[in-house]
């Protein structure tokens, strides 16, 4: 049996983080590989400081992780045949702090070095100091995929392996899947869902006058005290993965500013306006929404509160989306058969 280790964000506190190292090992699981998530904490990385209750219950429950390693060359690379680093933005140096850990410079030649649906994170691939890593450690890569196909050619310049454009993890596994693994319950209940990670009051705005106009229930997870939503707004908090997408299966509308609150709005066939202005998050939402064909669903200014869509002809883009899942998959599973080689 094939065993891979996983290097990704496993252990900071964000949905799209466990969520979609989750979804990785799961569909890496289910083409036969034994799977464990390397457990390493990163230096000096504030996004891997120190992990809220709710992520680190779900980590633990749901993940096969590996002994903490608090150091790359503290990490036992006797226990596996391949190590995927992926997805996420692990391959902003400006995050990981030029940490060459994620670019697998701890493991040797006998292990296949394999990158799924890597992301560089900024919109602008950057000149300097930030192409280094990518010089140094991309040519000993055995297989290469991104999440923004955008960097593409810029990481070709590197290396000699294909570089092919895939999938974020979360959306290799259905609806289905997902409510089995965590059992998500139904409701009756009508709301929007407003999950904002950031604080542009854009997204604030929209959301308050779509529940007022519509009067309908406002569910908000968000980082506003009460004073700024509507009356009868529901503030929520402190929830685990599993509560976060029940939130969003069970919504009328799903409003977010994250890509991975838009994945998940896409995986459960919801409604959803996305905002699209952020700087840190245009590549990946935009790229998405234009491969899947849901430009419409971008929010970039206060539009019309009459012209809100609260349905979403999926159709075209299950389709598409089966095609890439399908593309992807396939990716996963020629990298299952490099150490045979």
């Amino acid at each position: 049996m094939l065993r891979v280790g996983i290097l990704t964000f496993h252990n900071a506190n964000s949905m799209g983080a466990v969520s979609q190292t989750y979804a990785l090992q799961e569909a890496l699981r289910k083409l036969g590989a034994e799977v464990h998530v390397i457990n390493y904490t990163a230096p000096g990385m504030q996004l891997q400081a120190k992990q809220e209750r709710q992520f680190k219950e779900f980590t633990e429950k749901y993940l096969y992780l590996t002994p903490l390693y608090e150091s790359g060359e503290e990490i036992d690379c006797s226990q596996f045949d391949e190590i995927i680093v992926g997805s996420d933005q692990v391959w902003n140096p400006l995050l990981t702090k030029y940490d060459g850990t994620y670019f697998l410079d701890f493991a040797g030649p006998e292990i296949v070095k394999v990158a799924y649906a890597a992301s560089v994170g900024v919109n602008t691939f950057l000149d300097g100091s930030f192409t280094e890593p990518f010089a140094k450690y991309t040519p000993y890569f055995d297989a290469i995929s991104l999440r923004e196909s955008v960097h593409v050619p810029a990481v070709m310049q590197y290396t000699q392996c294909p570089v092919l454009h895939t999938l974020d993890p979360t959306l290799l596994l259905s609806d289905e899947e997902y409510t089995s693994a965590f059992g998500l319950q139904e409701t009756d209940e009508e709301y929007i869902f407003l999950y904002q990670i950031g604080i542009d009051s854009k997204l604030l705005d929209y959301a308050n006058m779509i529940a007022m106009q519509y009067n309908c229930k406002l569910i908000a997870l968000a980082r506003y005290s009460d004073f700024y939503f509507v009356p009868g707004t529901e503030l929520v908090s402190d929830i685990t993965p599993e509560q976060w997408m029940t939130y969003i299966k069970n919504a009328k509308l799903v409003l977010t500013d994250s890509y991975h609150g838009m994945n998940f709005s896409i995986i459960f066939r919801k409604p959803f306006y996305v905002l699209t202005e952020l700087k840190y998050n245009l590549i990946r939402v935009v790229d998405l929404l234009s491969v899947l064909k849901l430009e419409n669903r971008k929010l970039s200014c206060l539009s019309d509160v009459r012209d809100v869509d609260f349905s979403i002809d999926y159709s075209e883009t299950e389709k598409i989306l089966e095609s890439r899942k399908e593309e992807s998959l396939g990716f996963l599973k020629v990298v299952a058969t490099l150490t045979e080689e």
